[in-house]
């Protein structure tokens, strides 16, 4: 075991106390008393001085921050739980009125993904994938009643984790009479770095264009199937969801359903632009 000194965060990974289930805990050093933990441990780079309202702009980590050059990203968390409260409801033939109750949608649910790697959440249809996604990126949580240990790098930055993470969910939002080309040349001359000029960000969009499998409707309207409007497939429509988010690089990506809808050419593809 390699050497150690108290300012190294370590990754310490185990069992819990009744040896069944995996138990995995980023904590900086020095670590407080956690239950059986086991002895195997990784080093895993952090800053030597904590995080504080001083380290970002306005007490936030802006996007344009290029966090991923500072240090890796690590993002765990533990015994996440959630539920979603169901409002009371009158009965039509009686006079009381059935009080409001709360549904558990997740219970003690923990993980951890290490920088560089590519980790897949699995369950059935109506598990909680989503809700997991939702409470780990801070957004789409204004019903939601959860609580739990959520850590980038071993620090809580709550809601700031959205200034450095993308999240690609089930449902599209484009203005559907642009082009390809257009809707990602407009994400990112708004959300890529100020300090880019203008042809380093339309030549980014080209790069992402290429990558994600994109040249042949560059030129094509998005438009909307539902609507009536003739446009891009399905398919290229789960790409360019992605291509929007890809723009900018981010540390942490997160993906719900991210192959549906695809053929396992382009599924196939999909995953490797994530690694």
């Amino acid at each position: 075991m390699a050497e150690t000194d108290e300012k190294t965060p370590l990754l310490r990974s185990g069992r819990s106390a009744k040896g069944d289930n995996p138990v995995h805990v980023m904590v900086p050093q020095p670590v407080e008393t956690l239950g059986s933990l086991g002895s195997d441990e990784t080093r895993v780079a952090l800053p030597e001085s904590r995080p504080n309202e001083n380290s970002f702009p306005n007490g936030r980590i802006e996007r344009n921050i290029s966090v991923e050059k500072i240090y890796p990203i690590s993002l765990s968390w533990k015994n996440v739980s959630v539920s979603v409260k169901i409002p009371a409801k009158k009965k039509w033939c009686s006079r009381t009125t059935q009080k409001a109750t709360e549904k558990s949608i997740l219970k003690n649910v923990s993980g951890l993904v290490n920088p560089g790697t590519l980790v897949a959440i699995m369950g059935a249809s109506g598990a909680g994938k989503s809700t997991l996604l939702n409470v780990l990126t801070s957004r789409n949580t204004k019903n939601y009643v959860f609580n739990g240990d959520i850590r980038v790098n071993g620090w809580h930055i709550g809601s700031s984790i959205k200034g450095i993470s993308a999240y690609v969910q089930q449902d599209d939002l484009f203005i559907t009479t642009l082009t390809v080309r257009e809707q990602l040349q407009f994400r990112a001359l708004l959300r890529m770095d100020k300090k880019l000029d203008k042809a380093s960000r339309l030549a980014r969009v080209e790069d992402v264009i290429v990558e994600m499998g994109l040249t042949k409707c560059a030129n094509n309207r998005i438009g909307d199937a539902g609507g009536g409007k003739k446009g891009i497939s399905g398919g290229e429509r789960k790409r360019l969801s992605f291509a929007s988010e890809a723009l900018t690089n981010p540390p942490i990506f997160f993906c719900d359903e991210p192959t549906s809808g695809l053929d396992s050419f382009m599924a196939q593809n999909i995953i490797t632009t994530l690694q």
